[in-house]
């Protein structure tokens, strides 16, 4: 099976099946709910694999081929009704089984992708905003203003600051950290 196989549908596609589907459920009003006690009344019934249905539909041949055995009361056409609904029935569930395993396949594989998709998206977020975070929490770190009142200027000139010398070739340069912007909340 080829898993790397694109699913080229949209949204929009998905979204079209999905009332194609409900159209086609309201379309089936002959379907029968079953509450949970009804439900483990049949199960409790033999069920009819391939093999029973088959041979269900041989003792419709024969009824059909020996009318004249069965009882007036004995309504064949109802047998006959029954068996070709019940068919049809098994037909449409063999179709829904076929999607069903389709759709829950792909949404493995899409699950799976997008689920790999998100926790990249989520380290870059996370390295991105840790980083920024940093940035933020060092110009946080900046030293508050002193209250004391400004002192009046000495009449002694302040000494001038030195000169820094050249870096030597072999030394490295001091790395300082980059500053980012601060930003006006909005």
């Amino acid at each position: 099976m080829n898993t790397t196989k694109p699913t080229n549908a949209s949204p929009d596609e998905v979204q079209a099946v999905l009332s194609a589907l409900e159209d086609v459920d309201r379309k089936m009003e002959f379907l029968t709910p079953l509450n949970p006690e009804q439900r483990g009344e049949f199960r409790g019934r033999k069920r009819l694999s391939s093999k029973g249905w088959r041979l269900l539909q041989g003792r419709v041949d024969a009824a059909r081929n020996h009318r004249e055995l069965l009882p007036p009361t004995f309504d064949l056409r109802q047998l006959e009704r029954a068996v070709e609904v019940a068919l049809g029935l098994q037909s449409c569930l063999a179709c829904l089984d076929k999607m069903s395993q389709g759709i829950s396949d792909t949404l493995l594989m899409l699950g799976a992708r997008a689920g790999e998709a998100g926790a990249v998206a989520y380290q870059y977020i996370k390295v991105a905003t840790s980083t920024q975070e940093h940035t933020v929490g060092t110009l946080a770190r900046r030293p508050a203003r002193s209250r004391r009142p400004t002192t009046v200027a000495s009449p002694v000139p302040p000494a001038p600051a030195p000169t820094p010398e050249p870096a030597k070739a072999s030394e490295p340069a001091p790395s300082t950290p980059p500053v980012a912007p601060k930003q006006d909340a909005a």
